[in-house]
């Protein structure tokens, strides 16, 4: 009896020691990465092993396990979003859970200037190396992102 008791203050003092090490991983910056920035895509319907896994994987966390617990001890474990994340400085695994579900995606933006038309547009689009000429006349072509504003829209061009 003496010596289960004494295996279970053990077992309670290692599991106490392991949740405060733990603890510590998910508040604790890391940046395993060389380049002076690293990209993350994170699709949209992935769970949350699947996210913690692409971090790892770029070293933004040192461990799938680490996301997934600070998403957890967060609760924002649902809300996290898809997109393009941008990462140049270390960040503790709470504080990439929050970006995520911010949705603090990365952007860069173009401007048209008055008057370009949609092919003159798909010029620039694609020498600011944002994507083909195709691609950008292809969605501008697609009336379904304005639909509910001019549902007799036809393309995006004028918009």
């Amino acid at each position: 009896m003496k010596k289960l008791f004494l295996l279970l203050v053990v077992c309670l003092v290692l599991g106490a020691a392991a949740a405060w090490w733990g603890l510590q991983q998910v508040h604790a910056p890391y940046r395993g990465y060389a380049d002076a920035e690293v990209f993350v895509d994170v699709p949209t319907g992935a769970g949350v092993a699947a996210i913690a896994t692409r971090l790892a994987d770029a070293g933004v966390v040192s461990h799938p396990l680490l996301f997934r617990a600070a998403a957890r001890i967060s609760g924002k474990e649902r809300t996290l979003q898809a997109g393009e994340y941008r990462f140049a400085e270390a960040a503790t695994p709470a504080e990439v859970v929050d970006r995520l579900a911010r949705g603090d995606v990365y952007t860069r933006a173009i401007t048209f200037r008055e008057g370009l038309t949609i092919w003159d547009m798909a010029d620039a689009f694609e020498a600011a190396g944002f994507g083909t000429r195709e691609d950008f006349l292809a969605e501008a072509r697609n009336p379904a992102r304005i639909q509910s504003v001019d549902p007799d829209a036809r393309s995006l061009e004028g918009y």
